[in-house]
């Protein structure tokens, strides 16, 4: 008589664990929780489910390229404080609409019994887009650290040029206006409109900005087209 058993169909499925996923997706985002419940959906033969969460997976990776994008824009501490309040949002409607159901599912209809699969590739998988995002962001901050602010550069000199003119009773110094001469230079050229005993002019200006942000400038005659 043949005594050999079939295999075993009532295998339990291995999972990700629903409420780990969604603990983790409070560091990493929620496009790593909407995945590993997409992938779990599709284990438990639901599709639309797992169509759902790949939904919310691309949303919240597009959301995360914006948000790191907003650290090379003017202002950066605003923007990045209001993405954060996006991202929270985001998270939560995330964990509504889809990541919660999940956790019913499993403990209602799966009775919590499923085989765990193990996180090191996931979180490997979730903490590198991560890591290379704080890289760039670091790289782009140390560079910034070496370029010269003219804001910064007009401020300084505002005061210094008001006593350019002591020959005139009146000096009120206007509009400064400075252009890079190149990528990443110390020295500036521009115009500073001053009103000299009531008469506007227009003189071209040339900056250098030295060691310890000291500043050495040439003001030049102004030009007559654009004297007032």
């Amino acid at each position: 008589m043949d005594t050999d058993m079939p295999p075993s169909q009532d295998k339990s499925p291995e999972l990700w664990n629903p409420r780990a996923a969604i603990g983790w997706s409070l560091l990493l985002s929620p496009a790593f929780g909407a995945y590993l419940h997409a992938a779990n959906w599709q284990a438990l033969n639901e599709p639309q489910r797992a169509s759902e969460n790949k939904s919310w997976f691309w949303v919240s990776i597009v959301f995360t390229i914006l948000a790191l994008l907003t650290e090379f824009l003017p202002n950066p501490r605003i923007l990045d404080a209001l993405f954060r309040l996006v991202g929270l949002c985001l998270f939560i409607a995330w964990y509504r609409s889809q990541a919660r159901h999940q956790v019913t599912h499993f403990r209602d209809v799966l009775e919590n019994c499923y085989t765990k699969k193990r996180w090191g590739r996931a979180l490997l998988a979730g903490f590198t887009p991560f890591l290379v995002g704080v890289v760039v962001i670091m790289i782009f901050a140390v560079l910034e650290m070496g370029k010269i602010d003219p804001k910064m550069v007009v401020e300084t000199l505002r005061p210094e040029l008001q006593k350019q003119w002591p020959e005139h009773k009146s000096v009120t110094i206007g509009e400064i206006s400075l252009i890079p001469t190149k990528e990443n230079s110390n020295k500036f050229t521009g115009t500073v409109e001053a009103t000299l005993d009531g008469e506007t002019s227009l003189f071209p200006l040339e900056i250098n900005v030295g060691k310890d942000s000291e500043l050495s400038w040439i003001i030049g005659e102004p030009d007559d087209a654009e004297s007032g």
